[in-house]
């Protein structure tokens, strides 16, 4: 966790505020070189369209609204799977999102318990058992309300069912 934070400290100030400084630079004097302001260009480009993650690139995307016509930007999220607004807009509430978490937070939480005790994980596979016999139940209950009983119903000349 920390060498994370750290790793992602020393990205943002050597990647970023670094060569914003010295672009800054370069910019504020009075004849700037033009070698000079166009490496600074080349770094910015570089950086904004060549960001990966893992090997994995994150591209961005720029579109207008319809009703507005205010430009919305998103990027791509490949650590998570998603995507992230840069600008312009503001993401709605996802509910399915909370979901996932609840379930993956009780997933992480059984196999904790299960981790050094083999009786939790007996009990818990019988309890899986059980739930699974449960709904097959259910399911051949309403499989067997779906089929009409054909051994009571009465026949006409021809085979055909008459109604009683």
């Amino acid at each position: 966790m920390m060498a994370n934070f750290v790793t992602r400290s020393l990205a943002l100030v050597l990647g970023y505020a670094y060569p914003a400084y010295e672009c800054f630079k370069t910019v504020e004097l009075n004849k700037p070189e033009i070698e000079q302001l166009r490496f600074w260009c080349q770094y910015w480009y570089v950086l904004a369209t060549c960001q990966t993650y893992l090997g994995i690139q994150i591209f961005r995307f720029y579109f207008k609204c319809t009703r507005c016509s205010a430009e919305i930007a998103f990027k791509t999220d490949p650590q998570n799977s998603d995507y992230v607004v840069a600008s312009g807009a503001s993401r709605n509430f996802e509910p399915w999102r909370e979901e996932d978490e609840a379930v993956e937070k009780e997933k992480k939480k059984r196999a904790a318990e299960e981790m050094g005790d083999a009786m939790k994980s007996l009990e818990n596979r019988a309890v899986d058992s059980k739930r699974d016999m449960d709904i097959l139940a259910a399911l051949e209950e309403m499989r067997s309300m779906k089929v009409p009983d054909t051994s009571t119903a009465r026949r006409d000349d021809d085979g055909a069912e008459c109604s009683p």
